[in-house]
């Protein structure tokens, strides 16, 4: 056995490794063989004494047993590397180019084309987290004739003490993980141990192959419609309004769940963002994995260690499931619903160019305006959620608040005299964290008094706030 297949054994589970012991070496060989490695005899269950080897003992035992081949190293590998409690981020993805089918972009990328891609916009990314380097695809597997799977790895480095030396030191470790890319179904999925990489990877996904990605978020409508309640075992509840007195959050767990959380009246209205259920896993429904559904994040994970045969049927079978609604939503939906399903308040490009979630909150709203008017053709709609107050003080840093009230007396909206110089052009609400705002002339800087508002047609303007005049660009 080479080097690079016993480094490979030590991605694997001990479970798996002893399994494949069973399955190709004989009882008589494997004593043998425990009795040169440990230098010890197996005294009672020949189980029972593997299940005490350290994976090190049990790759050098593997080393000595021509039985298995490096071919089978390699397939225990594949089946294995993967399964350490799998979870899945989901991502929408929408081609630049329409046109794009999932057959299309497979026929498109043969040859490890999708990993070349990959790797020439990953070397030269800056890790936000120094523990974490060194990410790059590894090869691509057609799992079937829609999803292309790309897998990656990735180095983390663990800082300890040596209790040697007493100095610090650090060991590394190589990590697995994988996407599947699906434009017929028109998703991303990335399943990767390290939370922060999941942004870097789908950046890189949006640029190598031209196409859009924001997150999912699975919404209460998803998790009502696509996950039986029957099975549920456990729920947080957040209140969103803290100032009712009740709790601000709550986890219920209970074997039969699902079966009571409806009659919990006092919890009515409060928000789910996770939940956990049983899920079985293959299809005549005779082994179960606890699931859990993260819905603002769009992740769902699973508990129970699977071969990469079994993650791959159920995960995409899932995943499908999920986004079959959601693409529904986007076709034949209400534009609320789009939104939320979208995911868009975190939207990594959204998220770098605003710094508070009020931010995100009112340009998410006022995207939403803008669209409903596009789409309906109506030329204008009410913010009912906001007042000016937290639009103009939310969006100062994008946008300029000119005062523009109306005048009663031409009936419309006009432009007011700076009563000191004259101009007419840019006169800009000013507001100051724990100040009334101020309507200043930008050309000579005085204040405009409310009470001597006066239109270009020398009417007096009654205002009750400089609010009533604010026009936002």
């Amino acid at each position: 056995m080479s080097e690079k297949h016993a480094d490979k054994l030590l991605h694997v589970q001990n479970g798996v490794i002893r399994h494949l012991l069973y399955s190709k070496v004989d009882e008589k060989d494997l004593i043998n063989r425990y009795r040169t490695v440990v230098k010890r005899e197996v005294k009672h269950d020949l189980k029972a004494a593997f299940e005490r080897l350290d994976k090190q003992k049990l790759v050098e035992i593997i080393a000595i047993s021509p039985e298995i081949t490096e071919s089978d190293i390699e397939t225990c590998f594949e089946e294995n590397r993967y399964s350490r409690r799998p979870n899945f981020r989901l991502f929408m993805l929408r081609p630049h180019d329409p046109q794009v089918n999932s057959a299309s972009f497979i026929s498109g990328h043969k040859n490890d084309a999708g990993v070349t891609k990959m790797n020439e916009l990953l070397k030269p990314v800056i890790y936000p987290k120094d523990n974490v380097f060194g990410l790059i695809a590894i090869d691509q597997t057609v799992v079937n004739h829609e999803t292309l799977e790309i897998a990656l790895q990735y180095q983390e480095r663990y800082n300890y003490i040596s209790p040697e030396t007493e100095q610090s030191e650090f060991i590394y470790e190589l990590k697995f993980g994988f996407l599947w890319i699906n434009f017929d179904q028109r998703f991303v999925s990335i399943s990767i141990p390290t939370e922060s990489l999941v942004g870097i990877i789908s950046r890189t996904i949006q640029v190598a192959f031209n196409c859009f990605v924001s997150p999912v978020n699975i919404t209460k409508n998803i998790v009502d419609s696509e996950f039986s309640k029957e099975f549920m075992k456990r729920t947080t509840l957040n209140n969103p309004d803290p100032a009712s007195g009740k709790p601000s959050k709550i986890t219920l767990v209970d074997s039969d769940l699902g079966n009571k959380v409806g009659q919990l009246t006092e919890f009515d209205g409060y928000d789910s963002p996770s939940s956990v259920y049983q899920e079985a896993i293959d299809e005549d429904g005779d082994f179960f994995s606890t699931l859990g559904v993260n819905n603002d994040k769009g992740k769902i994970y699973l508990t129970r260690q699977l071969k990469a045969s079994e993650m791959r049927r159920w995960g995409i079978w899932r995943i499908e499931q999920i986004m079959n609604y959601i693409n529904s939503v986007h076709d034949n939906g209400e534009i609320d619903e789009k939104f939320e399903s979208f995911g868009l308040d975190v939207d990594p490009d959204l998220v770098t160019f605003t710094t508070t979630n009020d931010e995100r909150k009112v340009i998410l709203e006022v995207i939403k305006a803008v669209v409903t008017c596009k789409v309906k053709k109506i030329e204008s709609f009410k913010l009912h959620d906001l007042n000016v107050h937290k639009i103009v003080t939310s969006l100062k840093k994008h946008t300029i608040a000119r005062f523009y009230p109306y005048c009663e007396s031409c009936d419309h909206y006009t432009d007011i005299n700076c009563n000191h110089c004259g101009n007419t052009d840019l006169l800009t609400i000013s507001v100051k964290k724990g100040q009334a705002p101020k309507v200043v002339c930008s050309f000579c800087y005085t204040e405009l008094q409310q009470d001597n508002v006066r239109c270009l047609m020398d009417h007096k303007v009654r205002i009750d706030s400089w609010y009533d005049g604010a026009m936002i660009n």
